[in-house]
């Protein structure tokens, strides 16, 4: 459903903002899982699509944990929901899946110009 994965989305950016207000640069999953009042796997399967990007880093062993990976200036929202949501796949007739398709690109080209240094100020 694609509610649920753009509620990943919502997730995907809390915990980011909770990496970037970290104190030493990196929490743990049960650190974010805390601060967001969710179960520590699901910061684990969230975070792991970004690990694989390259827009999260984790680190094992008692003093590791997950960090930032790259500038928050280069992260956008609309990145992040590409990522996560995937492709659309709109199953209506012609005229309206046109209409769905700008709409959508409309979102997503306000959700690009959102970085993630833009909510952490």
């Amino acid at each position: 459903m694609v509610t649920n994965r753009v509620e990943g989305a919502v997730v995907v950016v809390q915990a980011l903002l909770v990496l970037a207000r970290a104190p030493r640069g990196m929490a743990t999953s049960a650190e974010i899982a805390d601060a967001l009042g969710i179960h520590p796997v699901v910061v684990r399967r969230s975070l792991a699509a970004l690990r694989a990007e390259g827009i999260v880093e984790s680190r094992p062993g008692p003093t590791g944990g997950w960090a930032i990976a790259r500038d928050p200036a280069r992260i956008t929202l609309g990145g992040i929901h590409r990522l996560l949501v995937g492709e659309r796949a709109v199953v209506a007739p012609p005229s309206l899946g046109e209409a769905l398709a700008d709409a959508e690109d409309a979102y997503l080209a306000r959700l690009d110009r959102v970085t993630l240094a833009s909510l952490m100020g």
